[in-house]
């Protein structure tokens, strides 16, 4: 089951982090209102993450133990910017707000290229 486990997370890890940025939520529960607060901003805004390729995913702690540990999570509320290269590129314990968010994004060797390819 470990085996399989792995092998899951290297597949998370070698596929879907080259097609989609993850903004990655991490919470203590589901009731935390630094999530909602996340959410709506995000919410906000959903054209721009999906012309972005930004996958939001939200992990809770004890439900999602492996997740938290792999990467390093220790607060209440943390959120977590991986780009399409898997590399993190920002972290906070407060909620990112769109023009940050997107600022990081366009800034990104990557996305500058995206910009430049599309009509």
């Amino acid at each position: 089951m470990l085996r399989t486990l792995f092998t899951a997370l290297i597949f998370l890890s070698t596929t879907t982090f080259r097609e989609k940025r993850m903004l990655l939520i991490f919470a203590d529960k589901p009731g935390n209102q630094l999530v909602k607060k996340q959410k709506d901003i995000l919410d906000a805004n959903a054209a721009g993450i999906k012309e972005r390729d930004i996958e939001v995913l939200t992990y809770y702690e004890g439900k999602d133990r492996v997740q938290f540990q792999k990467r390093s999570v220790k607060d209440t509320f943390t959120v977590i910017l991986i780009g399409k290269d898997g590399g993190e590129k920002y972290r906070a314990t407060q909620p990112i707000t769109l023009s940050k968010l997107f600022g990081f994004i366009d800034a990104m060797p990557m996305r500058v290229q995206e910009m430049k390819s599309r009509p």
